[in-house]
C-alpha cells in the first residue's frame, strides 16, 4: 500500500475514534485515546494489514501508559468494538475494526 493511501487510512481510523468519543465522552478515557492512536500508527506500519502483533512492553515504550492501564484500555476499546485481539507468542495480535 502506497503511503497516501496509508495516511488516508490512518485519518480514517482517527477521524472515526473522535466522532464515537464525542458522541460518548464519557465511554473513553485518555489512555483509551493514547491506546488507539498507537495502534492506528503501528497499523499504518504494517501497510494497514490486520493483524498487528504488538507487545505490551512495546506499547508501554510508545505511549508510556504502563501495562495495567493498556490492559484495561484494550478491552474497553474492545467492548466499543474499534479494535479486537487475541494473545499469542511474544504478544498480543491487534486487530482494528475498519468499519464505520
Amino acid at each position: 500500500m502506497d503511503i497516501e493511501k496509508i495516511g488516508k487510512t490512518q485519518l480514517e481510523l482517527s477521524s472515526k475514534f473522535w466522532r464515537k468519543r464525542e458522541q460518548s465522552p464519557l465511554a473513553y478515557t485518555n489512555e483509551d485515546t493514547v491506546l488507539y492512536m498507537a495502534l492506528v500508527y503501528e497499523f499504518g506500519r504494517n501497510n494497514c494489514n490486520n493483524p498487528v502483533k504488538l507487545s505490551d512492553r512495546h506499547l508501554d515504550n510508545l505511549t508510556s501508559l504502563g501495562t495495567i492501564p493498556i490492559s484495561q484500555s484494550r478491552n474497553n476499546l474492545k467492548n466499543n468494538n474499534l479494535i479486537s485481539f487475541k494473545e499469542s507468542d511474544g504478544g498480543i495480535e491487534y486487530t482494528i475494526c475498519l468499519g464505520h
